[in-house]
């Protein structure tokens, strides 16, 4: 007589596949104001540029607006720097939801929502509820406006620049009139997070994700198999082939964070693989100027690249640095990541129903 089915095999079939799931979280995005005040000159805030003295306002108080990996002054600076080219020049998201400060009350459905002539789509919220008159040096549609405080350089009584009502829903909130440059003022932020990517790792190992910061504009995220017949024989891929492109200055450093769901194995190795996937070069931890990378943690890599050095794929000075890299280690490599101890105790569990039979009495 065949032995019965055990009773909770399907219970244990669901636990375990649910102990090795990966959880992919979207992107966060929030809108602010700083408690801060100040001038329309921001290049007396410690820094070279309007655009820096800007950002180092919201910088000084992102953490306690939730602490997000990305900030930015929510301003128009010149016209290559308007808040419309916001999505371009530093890689805020345009298709996700825009939040207070809370992470939770929507502001605007997307960035476009955010901007242009709300007739009657009027924001879902106001950015706070206080009235507040906030710089943005903007017209509704995030374009540099007429005055700006002769672009965010001037705290003369007798220039003007724009500014946006923060407790209103319609276009009032980036640009509801001005003031003089001489009126402290707070400053709008924006703060984001990039969504996870998934891993696509070899066969048998764990799924996560990986999250991105990075002191350029991000975009392009993506992690594929890294199945390139070039890869280094005997090697396991726990993460994937991850590519990324990210702006910067021509022949500048750039540093990308990259922080993995699960522990970074022992002995692993970087490497580079170019566009066509037959070349895989070493990364160095130290010591090379085309690139080089530190392990902060156990979960996170800061990958750090010259734009157009021998690491830049595309190998051009054109202002991006395009990233495709594998995170390698030895087949006989110990400390590959693993079930967590609770997927280990469902299997643990799972192999001792396998194992039961029922025996005549």
């Amino acid at each position: 007589m065949p032995s019965p089915k055990p009773k909770y095999l399907s219970q244990f079939l669901a636990l375990l596949a649910l102990s090795s799931a990966s959880f992919i979280s979207m992107a966060d995005t929030r809108l602010w104001v700083t408690a801060a005040a100040h001038d329309g000159d921001f290049t007396n805030v410690g820094a070279n540029t309007a655009r820096d003295g800007a950002d180092a306002l919201c910088t000084a108080e992102n953490g306690a607006n939730g602490g997000l990996a990305n900030v930015r002054a929510l301003i128009s600076i010149d016209a290559a720097d308007e808040i419309q080219d916001m999505p371009v020049n530093y890689g805020v998201p345009t298709s996700e939801q825009i939040f207070r400060d809370d992470g939770t009350t929507e502001i605007a459905r997307h960035w476009g929502h955010l901007l242009g002539d709300k007739g009657g789509d009027n924001l879902t919220a106001g950015i706070i509820v206080p009235i507040v008159l906030v710089w943005s040096n903007s017209d509704r549609s995030g374009v540099l406006a007429g005055n700006s405080c002769l672009n965010g350089t001037s705290n003369a009584g007798g220039n003007l620049g724009e500014v946006g009502r923060s407790d209103v829903t319609n276009d009032g909130s980036i640009d509801t009139g001005w003031v003089s440059c001489d009126t402290p003022s707070p400053v709008y932020c924006i703060s984001w997070t990039t969504a996870p990517a998934a891993y696509v790792p070899d066969s048998g190992q764990p799924t996560g994700t990986v999250t991105f910061s990075s002191t350029g504009a991000l975009s392009g995220v993506s992690i594929v198999a890294a199945n390139d017949a070039a890869r280094p024989s005997n090697t396991i891929s726990p993460f994937g082939k991850i590519a990324y492109t990210v702006t910067a200055a021509n022949g500048t450093n750039v540093t990308t964070r990259l922080v993995f769901s699960t522990a970074l194995p022992d002995n692993f190795s970087l490497y580079k693989v170019n566009a066509a996937g037959t070349l895989y070069t070493v990364i160095p931890p130290t010591g090379n100027v085309n690139g080089s990378w530190v392990k902060v943690d156990a979960n996170t890599i800061d990958l750090t690249l010259l734009e157009g050095g021998t690491f830049d794929t595309d190998g051009a000075g054109n202002g991006t640095i395009t990233d495709p890299v594998v995170i390698l280690v030895a087949a006989s490599s110990t400390n590959i990541p693993t079930l967590s101890i609770w997927g280990l105790l469902l299997l643990t569990s799972l192999l001792g129903v396998f194992g039961f039979r029922y025996t005549r009495k």
